[in-house]
């Protein structure tokens, strides 16, 4: 708060008598992130060239306040750290300014602000005083484009009315560490608030100066728009600059520089947007209102809906050759997986008096060697053991194909005693076609859409020292997994042009994987920031309602190769593939994304769509076994440059 807070009157006045009916509404909201002055350009200190990313989840505020004052070259004084986490997730790159009035937006939610001098960066708590010295003052002209976050004076001359009386009122309106002052010798009004609160001020007080006889006011509360881009068009409509009233004045001295009543009297129309309660306030030339009251009907028509059907295919174009021997003597991680067979028992049951007991007994049985291919889990034979050495000799090896029942092609051939285990395998692997996911997705028109199935991540993106030359890991969360973006575009016709951002990624986890970004001079300890394998498609397809579009040609590569060997005895040229094991796998996926825009233009379509999906919820899981047995389409075939069709193949 400020000092200079002046104490509440009574609310009477020329503002009250002007614009009665917006009593009811809430001017003020602290809850936006963005505002409409995010380019203000006092000079800041900028970020690269790439800009200043947000990408905090639950976040610490003393963590992104420094990562911001590093990134942008500021000094930062955090003489108070606000209570409470930030989170803000965009894919879009800000400048300083931008990023400075974004995190104010969620810093006076919490009851602190950002401040800024020259190139230091101040975190105040609003519960006390602000110095006059860190509050900016800017002009009428500049309101406009001043930061919608940032604290500032402005002083307002008054035309028409008493200033005192003006100011009486403006008082109420302001926020709690607002402050209203008068200057009485050029009658006028110093205002001290959030620049998105000064905005709508000036805008009230343009009002009390008009003829409001002879200019109706009215407000219009909007269903479906946005008030301030409504607010915009028509305002641009009527040959107004701005949506914002402050474009009307004129500066030319200290003084007195507020255009007279007589040019105000001249604007046709003038709206504000009110964003709270997402309404309009009107004021217009009587022969005007009834035609700007028609436009905001037109403006605010319900957009047309979108449902996007979605399903995510991965061809899996690998193959694996597999061949090579494994041998083992008295090996327990062979003899563990010996499984008991061919069990004979004998029952007997005694009878003695009222009592009867039941005895069975194993006559014989037989035990399998067991192996590790395929991952066979451990036997029930605990009678084998290492230390159990039969009798038996090479002479009783037996030759047999094991887990048949696996599903798995190749040659596999095991011969074993209780003593001697051999292995020998020949496999080649092929995959088919998975699908990873049939979202569907409801949006309006030119709004975005986002599907996402996966994981967010913890990311090691940098480190900072301490003091004692610690080195603390930067965490930031990243998303990976299937992400679907698309932003749907209806045209009359029925063609629907969907922005598609299309991706598949994952991290690589483990000790290793990463890129070392810091290493320890004393402990040795490593800090890596993960490597991330990641498929992206960016385009624009064109479709029409109803229809499928097809998105191909995201293959990603990968071979691996792994060799395992008796030491020595298998680097023997030709003899050494008895006593070794080799295995190649090429990964190859590809990832198909089928596209199906559905135009929902009406009320009645919205619920007829509904009705044939709560059909489709009926049928139990007959179309989940439809697309569970999909194969791929053989053929693809380019339609230009920013589409991919599918064109089935006739075989």
């Amino acid at each position: 708060m400020l000092s200079t807070k002046r104490k509440h009157l009574q609310n009477t006045g020329t503002i009250a008598n002007t614009v009665a009916p917006l009593f009811a509404l809430t001017f003020f909201s602290f809850n936006a992130i963005f505002s409409d002055g995010l380019r203000a350009q006092e000079q800041l200190p900028q970020p690269p060239t790439d800009g200043f990313t947000f990408n905090f989840s639950a976040a610490p505020w003393s963590d992104v306040l420094e990562r911001f004052a590093e990134e942008t070259n500021y000094s930062l004084q955090l003489t108070t750290v606000p209570k409470g986490t930030f989170h803000f997730k965009s894919n879009e790159q800000y400048t300083a300014t931008e990023a400075l009035d974004i995190m104010n937006g969620q810093l006076i939610d919490a009851g602190y602000i950002l401040l800024r001098r020259d190139n230091f960066l101040l975190v105040h708590d609003l519960e006390k005083d602000i110095p006059p010295s860190l509050v900016r003052a800017i002009s009428v002209d500049e309101l406009k484009d001043a930061l919608g976050n940032e604290i500032a004076t402005l002083n307002i001359p008054v035309e028409n009315g008493d200033a005192s009386l003006l100011a009486d009122e403006i008082e109420l309106l302001v926020s709690e560490f607002g402050a209203v002052d008068v200057l009485t010798e050029s009658n006028s009004i110093v205002i001290t608030d959030v620049v998105r609160n000064l905005r709508k001020l000036d805008a009230l007080l343009m009002f009390s100066e008009m003829n409001v006889s002879a200019r109706p006011v009215a407000v219009i509360k909007l269903n479906h728009a946005p008030a301030d881009i409504i607010a915009e068009a028509i305002n641009q409509f009527f040959g107004e600059t701005s949506a914002s009233p402050t474009a009307t004045r004129t500066t030319a001295t200290p003084r007195r520089n507020t255009s007279s009543s007589a040019s105000l009297a001249g604007v046709k129309a003038l709206i504000v947007p009110e964003m709270n309660t997402n309404s309009l306030l009107i004021s217009a030339q009587p022969r005007y209102i009834d035609l700007v009251r028609q436009l905001v009907r037109d403006l605010d028509a319900p957009p047309s809906q979108v449902v996007i059907k979605a399903i995510m295919v991965e061809v899996d174009l690998d193959q694996t050759d597999e061949f090579g021997i494994e041998l083992g003597v008295q090996d327990s991680v062979l003899f563990d997986r010996s499984i008991i067979s061919e069990i004979l028992t004998l029952t007997e049951t005694v009878t003695n008096g009222e009592i009867q007991t039941t005895n069975q007994s194993i006559i014989s049985q037989q035990g399998q060697p067991g192996f590790s291919f395929n991952n066979q889990p451990l036997g029930n034979n605990t009678a084998i053991n290492p230390s159990r050495v039969g009798g038996q000799g090479l002479s009783n090896f037996s030759v047999g194909r094991i887990n048949g029942d696996a599903g798995f092609g190749g040659l596999v051939l095991s011969g074993g005693s209780d003593s001697v285990n051999f292995l020998l395998r020949a496999l080649a692997s092929k995959r088919n076609v998975s699908i990873l996911s049939r979202p569907q997705i409801r949006t309006v028109h030119n709004k975005l859409a986002k599907i996402q199935i996966g994981q967010e991540v913890p990311v090691v993106d940098g480190v900072t020292i301490t003091a004692v030359g610690n080195a603390n890991p930067v965490i930031r969360q990243s998303d990976a997994g299937i992400i679907l973006e698309v932003t749907p575009r209806i045209s009359p016709d029925g063609t629907v042009v969907v922005d598609v951002n299309a991706e598949k990624s994952a991290y690589r986890s483990g000790p290793g994987s990463g890129v070392p970004i810091f290493t320890d001079a004393t402990s040795g300890s490593v800090i890596e920031a993960p490597i991330k394998d990641l498929t992206k498609a960016d385009g624009t397809v064109s479709v029409q309602d109803g229809q499928t579009i097809v998105l191909g040609g995201m293959i990603g590569n990968q071979t691996l190769i792994s060799e395992a060997k008796v030491p020595w005895l298998g680097d023997i040229p030709y003899v050494g593939k008895l006593f070794r094991h080799d295995l190649e796998t090429t990964v190859r996926k590809e990832l198909l994304i089928f596209l199906t825009p559905t135009v929902l233009r009406t009320a009645e379509d919205s619920r007829m769509h509904d009705q044939i999906e709560k059909g489709f919820m009926q049928v139990p899981c007959k179309l989940d076994a439809q697309i569970d047995r999909f194969t791929a389409p053989q053929t693809f075939q380019m339609i230009d440059a920013d589409a991919v069709y599918l064109e089935q193949s006739s075989n």
